[in-house]
């Protein structure tokens, strides 16, 4: 269990895929790859902020 629901990140995040759920549980994603190939595929949404780097 999170202390809060207002911030998660999802490391090596792939295409979003986990992302897209988490963003169902918080107010605030932010979804990191170090392939920016990924994070191209990666669906848009409102709630997440998709970024190329290291985790």
């Amino acid at each position: 269990m999170a202390p809060s629901n207002k911030l998660a990140w999802d490391c090596a995040c792939g295409s979003g895929q986990a992302a897209i759920g988490l963003a169902k549980l918080f107010s605030s994603v932010y979804a990191t790859d170090i392939s920016a190939e990924q994070i191209k595929a990666a669906k848009a949404h409102p709630k997440i902020h998709y970024q190329v780097g290291h985790c």
